[in-house]
């Protein structure tokens, strides 16, 4: 029991110290870095083998209407459009998903992340956290017809737009963490499916 009131206490004072800046020159946090890119690389491959890429027998251009519409009823900014086969988009990365969704994520992917921080960081790595302000999530929709309807592929990549805050421990990752974002597109596949698809007559 004293063990873990010492714990407690001095993350608690860990977190009292803010520093202005994270120390990207550190060794020790871009080891962090080096394994935390890895293993949310790995897993985001992975997630996209799996559902980047959707079949929908349906027409193309009927798909490129009904997609656009579902990622602008999400928030997200159409910012180029070609034909009826291209999409690139974007959208604040703390605004994709609800405030208890993000609690969800939080407790799927921050356990893995604190894990690898504290292997590295030792005690301050209790302090690792999902940082969604300040990240823009930007994105490219594709779509090819092919056989009897069309393939709808997503892929998305984080982009720094603000600074991290003075309390963050680690920098900005360059890859989404897994559960948030196969998050992401469970949630515009099941939009696109219930809102698109029964308007079609067709199914996926």
């Amino acid at each position: 029991m004293r063990w873990r009131l010492l714990l407690v206490f001095c993350v608690v004072l860990i977190a009292g110290a803010k520093c202005t800046e994270v120390d990207v020159t550190d060794p020790k946090i871009a080891m962090v870095m080096t394994e935390l890119n890895t293993e949310w690389r790995t897993g985001y491959s992975a997630m996209l083998d799996e559902i980047g890429t959707r079949h929908f027998r349906m027409d193309r251009a009927a798909a490129f209407k009904g997609m656009q519409s579902v990622l602008q009823d999400l928030g997200f900014a159409i910012l180029m459009t070609e034909g009826d086969y291209y999409l690139r988009v974007n959208i604040p990365a703390h605004t994709m998903f609800t405030k208890n969704e993000w609690e969800e994520i939080r407790t799927h992917d921050e356990p893995g992340m604190r894990a690898i921080a504290t292997k590295h960081l030792g005690l301050k790595g209790n302090l690792a956290r999902l940082e969604p302000e300040g990240l823009q999530i930007d994105g490219v929709v594709t779509m090819l017809a092919r056989g009897d309807g069309v393939d709808i592929s997503i892929t998305f990549r984080l982009k720094e737009i603000e600074e991290p805050p003075p309390e963050s421990v680690l920098p900005r990752r360059e890859y989404p963490p897994p559960f948030a974002a196969r998050q992401g597109y469970v949630k515009i596949w099941e939009r696109f499916e219930r809102l698109v698809l029964p308007m079609t007559g067709l199914r996926g």
